[in-house]
């Protein structure tokens, strides 16, 4: 399974790529403005 991982944030993405790993998950990070309300 592949999932797209939407964040600025390259720490919060790594911690949940090394997590999802275990469970055979692959994720792709796209950086993109979005609003946080």
């Amino acid at each position: 399974m592949k999932l797209t991982f939407i964040t600025t944030n390259k720490y919060k993405f790594t911690e949940v790529k090394a997590v999802l790993r275990n469970y055979g998950v692959e994720i792709e990070q796209v950086v993109m403005e979005y609003p946080e309300d």
